[in-house]
């Protein structure tokens, strides 16, 4: 962490008035410029970078000053400005201005006649980014290395929260004389946006809250996340025909296997999205993880009831294909792109604990600790349901013991205060309603605190919607609410977004059925097979990083480009006994996918598939000639 001692205080002072205190317009005093600097190549010709010194704290000025840095793009037409755009990435931890193409994107219509701002929030990007070795590596005790980074914060550990964050946001604008804003938050980012909402109202023109959670009143053992993975389990197969059709009850396989796995796990070797081959182990706390991981998109939603289906027939390798995905060892980041310091920060300062956050003694906390976990034994045996409350807690997803060794605060500043009032500022809330991170249910306790509020509810949609929406429905709604400055306006397209695919796993082409859908049986069961590895195909293209992949049975595909795919199959294999060769292109913007592909092996055939991935009902047209055959065929797309 950057953090200069007391040097221009007095500076600084005028810069940001007295945290808690939010300054109108009339009292909020003069400000120093900023400092502007060279941006980076990768924020455009158009960007304006610089950076403001505040004080860590303006109560403690002992503990000197903190760089935030901002990354500001101008309107494209010269004359009347239609105001300013401010985005806020979420984590916490990740930086704003390593989004700056999402952002941008999301943005795109309005830039004639709107600026659009990203500041870093404190510890992270370009605004003192915290780095604390140990935590970041990823590697050792994971409590341990929490406690040793808030050691070596200090006495400012307590000043890395959401409350300061949104004060650092604060001075930027009066630095810049922006004097009201359209806040967009995703994520933690929305966390975030109310915070800023809370302690400086009267900057605020509209307010948009994507995947959004209560910035205060949380279950500091977050029940709502496992409620809203049953939900999306069962909504997944209840919209999937084949699934709906077989009677499958989602958050029962998934509680019986966790059961079975915890006794019997499942140990080979499996590849990465990037082919990578490496070693796993499914037992039931990677199950669980699993279960939890969906909320993000990719293929989980669609593969791992169906995966562990086929592991009960023995056939194991799609489950341990999804260990190795999804549980497999990441690199560190570097802290200007994700910071764990901030990360730790950030929950430690805002979040509930189970123990006494003022309470200094880690002995004393851990015995909190123990009499909260025993409560919840006695009280909600099933709160974790799918999953026993021994192999939820394993996980550790709700990082629930992670700031046990974190420092007591000397100055604590909650990011909203309970008795705080929302202000009445038009706001926008995004909810997926398969999202579990952020909860169906968080989502519409936020609505209910903001008393000018609109919630959109996503059919089909994970975490964090607008973001990659391409300019589809949820991203129109945000654009059309910001430009009028609070009329989402028709939203009944939120309705019409994709249902998840489920797959439909078999080693071989005998156990591969046909799906439903126009044509002869043959034909549809080509047809489908080229479309289920295509799919296959694609749920890795979302988890990868690089180019090369491989099929679930063999083969490898490559892929280039990202806004216009074009991937290369090469003797892919989702069956044992079918090869599939042949190229796919597909728009992104549009939806609109083609492929040419040749199957080989157990059936010989040719077709060329087309279909649109924005399309609800996605299925995907196949010509072409199976066994030497003339076919026409309709089968569920990829």
């Amino acid at each position: 962490m950057r953090a200069r001692r007391a040097g221009a205080i007095a500076t600084i002072l005028a810069v940001t008035g007295v945290v808690g205190v939010p300054a109108t317009a009339q009292s909020r005093p003069k400000t120093a410029p900023p400092v502007f600097v060279r941006c980076p190549r990768a924020a455009g010709e158009d960007a304006r970078c610089g950076r403001i010194e505040r004080l860590i704290d303006v109560r403690r000025p002992a503990l000197g000053t903190i760089t935030i840095g901002f990354e500001l793009h101008p309107r494209r037409l010269a004359g009347r400005s239609d105001g300013t755009v401010v985005a806020q990435e979420g984590g916490p931890g990740y930086s704003t201005t390593g989004s700056r193409d999402d952002f941008l994107a999301l943005f795109e219509p309005l830039r004639a006649r709107h600026d659009v701002l990203f500041v870093d929030a404190r510890g992270t990007g370009r605004s003192s980014p915290i780095d604390c070795r140990r935590l970041q590596s990823g590697n050792g005790d994971y409590e341990r290395a929490v406690g040793r980074c808030g050691r070596q914060l200090g006495a400012a550990s307590d000043a890395f929260g959401s409350a300061h964050s949104a004060d650092d946001l604060a001075a930027v604008l009066d630095a810049l004389d922006i004097e009201r804003i359209d806040l967009y938050g995703v994520s933690y980012g929305s966390f975030f946006a109310q915070a800023f909402a809370n302690r400086h109202p009267d900057r605020l023109r509209t307010l948009v809250l994507d995947s959004t959670y209560p910035a205060y009143g949380l279950d500091p053992w977050y029940r709502d996340t496992n409620a809203a993975i049953t939900h999306a389990l069962l909504a997944v197969c209840r919209r999937d025909r084949s699934c709906h059709a077989a009677g499958i009850d989602a958050p029962e396989v998934l509680a019986r296997a966790a059961i079975r796995l915890r006794n019997h796990p499942i140990r080979g070797p499996a590849f990465d999205a990037d082919g990578g081959r490496t070693r796993v182990t499914v037992d039931d706390v990677a199950l669980a993880l699993l279960a939890a991981y969906a909320t993000y998109g990719g293929p989980l939603h669609g593969e791992l009831v169906t995966s562990i289906r086929a592991a009960n027939r023995g056939d194991t390798m799609p489950l341990r294909r999804l260990v190795a995905e999804n549980l497999g060892p990441y690199p560190a980041d570097d802290p200007a792109d994700y910071s764990s310091g901030e990360y730790a920060a950030v929950i430690c300062n805002d979040y509930p604990q189970l123990w006494d956050r003022t309470e200094s003694s880690i002995v004393t906390r851990e015995h909190q600790y123990a009499a909260a976990e025993a409560q919840l034994r006695r009280g909600d045996p099933n709160g974790f349901d799918p999953f026993a409350i021994d192999t939820w807690l394993e996980t550790g997803w709700g990082e629930w013991r992670t700031c046990l060794r974190w420092p007591a605060p000397e100055r604590y500043v909650p990011a909203v205060r309970s008795s705080a009032r929302a202000p009445r500022v038009p706001t926008l809330i995004l909810s997926g309603d398969l999202d579990s991170v952020t909860s169906p249910w968080g989502n519409r306790i936020v609505a209910r605190r903001f008393p000018r509020s609109t919630i959109v509810t996503i059919s089909n949609g994970v975490h964090g919607m607008a973001i990659g929406d391409r300019g589809h429905c949820v991203s129109r709604v945000v654009v059309r609410f910001v430009r009028t400055g609070g009329s989402p306006g028709d939203t009944r397209c939120a309705r019409q977004y994709p249902e998840v695919r489920v797959a439909n796993f078999a080693p071989r082409l005998a156990g591969f059925r046909a799906p439903e859908g126009f044509g002869s049986p043959d034909a549809r069961r080509a047809a489908g097979l080229a479309s289920a590895t295509l799919g296959d195909v694609l749920g890795r293209w979302w988890t990868m990083s690089g180019e090369t992949g491989v099929g679930l049975r063999g083969g490898t595909f490559e892929t280039q480009g990202l806004e216009r795919p074009v991937i290369d199959l090469d003797r892919v294999r989702f069956v044992e006994d079918v090869a599939v060769s042949g190229t796919l292109r597909w728009n992104r913007t549009t939806g609109v996918a083609r492929a040419t592909v040749t199957l080989r092996g157990s059936i010989r055939a040719t077709l060329t598939l087309t279909w649109n991935s924005w399309d609800n009902a996605r299925a995907a047209i196949a010509k072409g000639t199976v066994d030497g055959k003339p076919i026409v065929a309709a089968v569920p797309g990829p």
